[in-house]
């Protein structure tokens, strides 16, 4: 419905919207709201997945570099360090 008053000057429009609208849109902001709420634990949780999964890779690949560094540094340390020759040049 529209409302027309005249004051003055200026002339006002305005809109009545009626009271089943106005329940109608509340019950619309309450549904919306749900779904935001929805939304936002869904896509909270979704992080919190990605970020265990990214936490144990790395926990992985750290338990793996560590197990295999050990092997690698028994073996460089048995192995004798070379000798080397010295060159000697003789300036005459």
């Amino acid at each position: 419905m529209l409302a027309v008053a005249d004051i003055g000057k200026a002339t006002v429009i305005a809109v009545i919207i009626p009271a089943a609208a106005l329940s109608l849109n509340n019950a619309n902001g309450k549904i919306q709201r749900a779904q935001s709420t929805m939304r936002k634990t869904t896509t909270g949780r979704m992080t919190k997945v990605v970020l265990l999964i990214s936490f144990i890779i790395l926990v992985g690949r750290l338990l793996y570099a560590a197990i295999a560094a050990i092997p690698h540094h028994q073996e460089k340390r048995s192995l004798p360090e070379p000798q080397t020759q010295e060159a000697r040049v003789d300036n005459r």
